[in-house]
């Protein structure tokens, strides 16, 4: 999840929040290593504003009750695919060093 919320009523209830992937509002910069031979190019992911979000709100000591769900998505959107390198290939560039 992205964030966790405290209930100001009840302590023990929170909201677990989780965003669309490619949401462009919860997009973030990318984090590069200081040393520039580490440094690659990566494909990136198509984003929109959607507002895709999935709310979860639950007691944290009572996980046998009841909880709310809330799901919002206000615009549809190219299905998400994953972008990661796949393992052979990661084994293939590990093998080859």
């Amino acid at each position: 999840y992205k964030k966790c919320r405290k209930s100001s009523v009840d302590a023990s209830v929170c909201t677990y929040t989780y965003y669309c992937a490619q949401n462009e509002k919860k997009v973030q910069r990318p984090h590069l290593n200081d040393d520039p031979s580490k440094q690659r190019a990566r494909l990136k992911m198509d984003r929109c504003p959607c507002g895709g979000s999935l709310q979860i709100t639950m007691k944290d000591d009572d996980l046998s009750r009841l909880l709310r769900l809330k799901l919002a998505h206000h615009q549809p959107h190219i299905p998400y695919v994953d972008i990661a390198i796949p393992k052979p290939v990661k084994d293939l560039v590990q093998q080859s060093k």
